[in-house]
């Protein structure tokens, strides 16, 4: 009796811990979804969602080059309220549904002893955050991502046609959402051939076929798609050029991971990087010898490094395949592409449970956790998106002029932008206006080209001038030239905000 009131208190204990972290994550997260300027990606979102639902799915296709499902499923969240906040909170509610998904997919599959542990690691990690604070598709991709691995192996374990259904209906909302879910698809399926035979897996292919049918209209789109994320460059198929390609995507996994790329260069970073890589890299091989000497004592031993070693090729999968697809066609790769095989990945962890009297599992998810904190409270002690809009917004406020007219380069800084400054003046791209389509970034060759903006200017008006340091763009020594010749430079100035990285350059000029 005495046995059970300890574990009774002890679980009670537990619990209580775990909902005063949750209330506090919670907090955090809704803190920085008021605090966070605008990023130029999240503009995009809030241009295109606020358009009719013909026009969202026009430019979902024509300028985001994703399929329209999470625009739309926005654009309607927001005519209930059309706010900054009210959209990011969008990516909140997706993690949190993720989160509740995440703790039911850790219990069946590795059982609930480190559940909450898993949970939390899930919650803290530095990616996990990124995307609930940011108004793009990539929490929602989690959210679905999350329910199909977990209807999937419901499916394989048992053969219940009700989770065979809801995995294929979320595998069409998630195509829906972004093509590389179709990656996180084969994953899941082709492993089904190395472990069950070809049969069951040919049979899982013909359930696929509405789904496939359904896909078809968006093949319409898809090289045009392609060609935009090549950014009109050549491809390169050089072995050098390709091996370049693949190095990229195969380091995504260990960056989504332990957050590598949120450790600072120098040397300290670097012998940091390589003592976190090698411990966790000791503590899962470790822990994969250990349950691989169990499975022969315990049936549960035994069922778990089952499903341990589909996952293990699932996870292969999934990164050689987006390896294969970046090298072939020369997109421009970047991590968040992996989104649809982070729940994977991170399921990998849960092995950590083999861990006992050693090394026991609390250190090691602790461990992880802490690291993980050390990162945001790195990344969001300025709570900062690139360029801290908030307070250069507040700043021009402060010094500019009754009918001055703030000129801003390039054109997609002057997006995110537009939400921060609160002033009455008018805000001018330059060199053009922001048209939502492949032109938006488009560098000038002339001075000529600068016309229709300066034009704009009232005669005898002074105007500020904002732009960033990019030194290397064309298009910035053009204006700069332009500006040294034709204007005399009243003030100049940095002005940073919170941030000790982005600055903006902040001019008041007038024609010569």
């Amino acid at each position: 009796m005495e046995g059970l009131l300890d574990r009774f208190h002890k679980s009670a204990a537990k619990n209580i811990i775990f909902i005063i972290f949750l209330l506090v994550y919670a907090g955090f997260l809704l803190y920085l979804c008021n605090e966070l300027n605008v990023s130029e990606d999240e503009s995009y979102t809030l241009n295109t969602t606020s358009k009719s639902f013909a026009g969202v799915i026009h430019q979902s296709y024509i300028f985001e080059g994703q399929p329209p499902f999470y625009f739309l499923l926005i654009a309607l969240w927001r005519t209930i309220s059309p706010s900054v906040f009210f959209a990011r909170f969008s990516s909140v509610f997706f993690i949190a549904l993720a989160a509740w998904q995440f703790l039911k997919l850790v219990n069946y599959f590795a059982g609930k002893e480190n559940s909450k542990w898993m949970v939390a690691v899930f919650l803290l990690n530095p990616y996990t955050v990124w995307t609930a604070l940011d108004i793009r598709l990539y929490a929602l991709l989690i959210l679905l991502s999350v329910c199909a691995i977990y209807f999937f192996f419901r499916y394989y374990a048992d053969g219940t046609k009700k989770f065979l259904y809801l995995f294929l209906l979320t595998s069409l909302v998630g195509l829906y959402t972004q093509y590389f879910f179709g990656v996180l698809i084969a994953g899941l399926v082709l492993p089904v051939w190395f472990f069950k035979g070809w049969k069951p897996f040919f049979n899982l292919c013909l359930w696929f076929i509405p789904v496939a049918l359904l896909f078809l209209p968006n093949l319409i789109y898809l090289s045009y798609q392609i060609n935009m994320h090549q950014n009109g460059d050549v491809i390169s198929y050089a072995p050098a050029d390709v091996l370049k390609r693949c190095l990229q995507v195969l380091h995504t996994p260990q960056n989504m991971l332990f957050s590598i790329s949120s450790i600072p260069p120098g040397t300290f970073g670097l012998y940091a990087n390589r003592i976190l890589r090698l411990a966790f890299v000791v503590l899962i091989v470790r822990a994969y010898i250990l349950l691989v000497q169990r499975s022969g004592e315990h049936a549960a031993a035994k069922n778990f490094l089952a499903w341990n070693r589909y996952l293990v090729v699932a996870v292969v999968i999934v990164v050689l395949m987006l390896t294969g697809m970046v090298a072939i066609t020369g997109i421009i790769y970047n991590d968040i592409y992996m989104t649809v095989g982070f729940v994977l990945m991170l399921l990998l962890l849960a092995i950590f449970r083999v861990y006992r009297s050693i090394v026991p599992k609390a250190v090691v998810y602790a461990l992880l956790c802490t690291v993980f904190v050390f990162f945001l409270y790195k990344e969001y002690r300025a709570p900062v998106n690139t360029y801290d809009f908030n307070y250069i917004g507040k700043y021009i406020g402060e010094v500019e002029k009754p009918g001055e007219p703030i000129l801003i380069y390039r054109n997609v800084l002057s997006l995110p932008f537009q939400y921060s400054y609160k002033g009455n003046n008018p805000v001018i791209p330059v060199p053009a206006p922001v048209n939502f389509d492949t032109s938006y970034i488009q560098n000038i060759k002339d001075p000529s080209e600068l016309l229709p903006a300066f034009s704009q200017i009232p005669a005898g008006k002074t105007w500020l001038y904002i732009n960033d340091l990019d030194a290397k763009n064309t298009t910035h020594h053009i204006i700069d030239s332009y500006l040294q010749e034709h204007c005399n430079t009243l003030l100049d100035t940095l002005y940073r905000g919170r941030t000790r990285i982005e600055a903006l350059r902040i001019r008041r000029l007038e024609f010569k």
